[in-house]
């Protein structure tokens, strides 16, 4: 069985109960964290207990997202997302290294947003240079 971990998301610190295996084998950085005897998420996992991981400065609803996506649950994951979202989605991405991951969905999101690319200097110009920055879009995207 699963061993239980929760994550503690947002600002209002909402805690998801998520699968241990799924977390473990997709961001890497959370496969280093779950491993035995390198943090104590780990360890109290391989004891058969529970752990918890509190991420407070993660946007809770792109966290949701890659949840989703990590846990295979595609149902669940929109067809179509916001600016604000993906540039969530991209600052989580970044931060995990979980790029190859979620990436069959960001070639799903980006033609719907790229109708929405500035041509000239504007406040959404700075969230679409982070965004073609982590995606590595080429020029011009």
């Amino acid at each position: 069985m699963d061993p239980p971990l929760s994550i503690e998301s947002g600002r209002e610190l909402v805690r998801l109960r998520v699968s241990s295996k799924a977390m473990s084998i997709a961001p890497p950085i959370f496969k280093a964290m779950l491993q035995l005897n390198i943090f104590e998420e780990g360890t109290a996992l391989a004891a058969g207990g529970q752990a918890t991981i509190p991420l407070p400065d993660d946007d809770l609803a792109a966290f949701k997202i890659l949840l989703d996506i990590i846990h295979l649950r595609s149902r669940q994951v929109p067809r179509q997302v916001s600016l604000a979202t993906m540039a969530n989605i991209v600052l989580l991405i970044d931060k995990y290294q979980i790029l190859e991951t979620i990436e069959l969905y960001v070639d799903l999101w980006a033609p719907q947003l790229k109708k929405s690319l500035p041509h000239s200097f504007t406040a959404d110009l700075i969230p679409w240079l982070s965004i073609a920055w982590v995606l590595q879009m080429p020029v011009g995207f």
